[in-house]
């Protein structure tokens, strides 16, 4: 590309190399308003002084590709679908029909009006919020231009949150990936009048770097929202697992993070640790409901321990899934995180749910849903009888592919044979017998154990 002739300060001349096609952007004051065209060979495009970084990056996109200088990028999915995002979209604060006016108490709890008509910053540690006030006709067309945009050069850039008028949702355009209509509606109704419930109250992106990250990484965050409150992405751009583990975030995944919050008095610290094993039964839950895959398919939706989601075939056993607890301590009460991923819909070879009922149309929208009222339920119990795991017990074990299963402890010296029991009703450990000789029970913590199943070993967790 050369420039053929000097050009005033305020233009833009691009040209391709044999000077057969132009383009100019020029910003002009005299120009009240900027113009923003489609371009074709010897075309001027004007821009006035309040022309806008998005829409001068479409300007500067178009002329690029009509000079042959750049390759049109790939706009839509093999579905219809946009492209996969590469860098992060705006988040939308969202609420439940039946709870409208549950955005307004979130941005009060973060020292914003409740009636925002000016754009709110929120800083936190690692990451600053932007919550925008945004009509619902014009959501659509601010995603699609950040979808254009470059992400930022600098990582510390604001993450914006639109908000949108009680009431309202997005419209389909904005969010191709997720049916708000169509989740609520699965949602239903389980709270009281004046409380809202899980999954009634949530933040959505197309495309965050990790709902586990947004929530744990920024304490003032995490301690001001009211719960409970779930994080929610149709593709994750850094997801995490656990330990040092990644999750991958392929489309028809559904991934999110759920925030609750209670004081200590009600639920003993030591009784956390059975939250994990709580959230995947209520996963295999949803997965048996007949609004889901039914009891028959559903049945084939296995636990692993500590924390992963198996499909059990015949050809084999499959991951699909996996659960990420994250607990924060302050003040006497606790923050607990809990992140999940499950391959609803993944395309081959990934294994997904759609395995077991490949004439379904299984969604996320309703696995979701599912999983969430099946949870709701249970913590309440949970929580009610200050962390009991006696009347889950027998649920898990059916749930879980261990019983009386034969392995061996690497974690010991020698190495040994055991046979896996359970799960020990007092402190949530994996509790095994060896298989020769006379011994005690080796009792295993899920932190820091790693459970090969191809092998059938159980090792310390790198």
């Amino acid at each position: 590309m050369a420039s053929l002739a000097r050009p005033a300060a305020n233009e833009l001349h691009l040209w391709d190399v044999n000077a057969s096609k132009f383009a100019v952007l020029l910003h002009n004051s005299d120009i009240a308003q900027p113009s923003v065209t489609n371009f074709g060979n010897g075309q001027l495009v004007n821009g006035g002084p309040d022309l806008d970084s998005s829409s001068a990056a479409r300007i500067l996109k178009g002329s690029l590709t009509t000079l042959g200088l750049l390759e049109p990028s790939p706009h839509t999915h093999k579905d219809g679908l946009p492209a996969v995002p590469r860098h992060p979209l705006p988040q939308f604060l969202l609420s439940s029909p039946r709870h409208s006016q549950a955005v307004h108490t979130v941005l009060e709890a973060l020292g914003a009006s409740s009636q925002l008509s000016d754009t709110f910053t929120f800083q936190d540690s690692a990451d600053t919020f932007k919550f925008v006030p945004c009509a619902a006709t014009d959501c659509t067309q601010l995603v699609n231009d950040r979808r254009e945009l470059a992400p930022p050069s600098d990582a510390r850039a604001a993450r914006e949150v639109l908000v949108l008028p009680p009431g309202s949702h997005p419209p389909r355009d904005a969010t191709p990936r997720f049916n708000f209509e169509q989740y609520f509606a699965q949602l239903g109704d389980h709270s009281s009048a004046s409380d809202w419930g899980m999954g009634e109250v949530l933040v959505y992106g197309e495309a965050v770097s990790s709902t586990q990250t947004m929530l744990d990484k920024n304490p003032k965050l995490l301690t001001s929202l009211p719960t409970p409150i779930v994080s929610l992405a149709s593709h994750q751009l850094a997801g995490r697992g656990r330990g040092a583990n990644t999750w991958l975030s392929p489309e028809g995944c559904l991934q999110f993070s759920l925030l609750l919050r209670l004081p200590l008095s009600r639920l003993p610290a030591q009784r956390l640790v059975f939250v994990q094993y709580l959230f995947g039964l209520a996963v295999v839950r949803a997965c048996k409901d007949e609004r889901a895959l039914g009891g028959n398919k559903g049945a084939n939706v296995r636990l692993k321990w500590p924390n992963d989601i198996y499909l059990d075939l015949e050809s084999g056993k499959k991951k699909i899934g996996g659960i990420l607890v994250n607990t924060s301590f302050t003040g006497g009460q606790v923050e607990i995180i809990i992140g999940c991923g499950v391959n609803v819909s993944t395309p081959a070879p990934m294994a997904s749910l759609s395995l077991l009922c490949p004439d379904a149309q299984l969604s996320s929208e309703t696995i979701l849903a599912l999983i969430l009222n099946k949870f709701e339920s249970m913590w309440e119990m949970f929580v009610e009888s200050r962390g009991s795991w006696a009347p889950f017990e027998e649920a898990y074990l059916d749930a879980w592919m261990h019983s009386d299963q034969s392995v061996t402890v690497a974690t010991v010296s020698p190495p040994q044979q055991v046979r896996i029991l359970g799960i020990t009703a007092d402190h949530g450990l994996l509790r095994t017998l060896p298989e020769k000789g006379a011994g005690d029970y080796i009792d295993l913590q899920p932190d820091g154990n790693s459970f090969d199943l191809m092998e059938g070993l159980i090792k310390a967790k790198k």
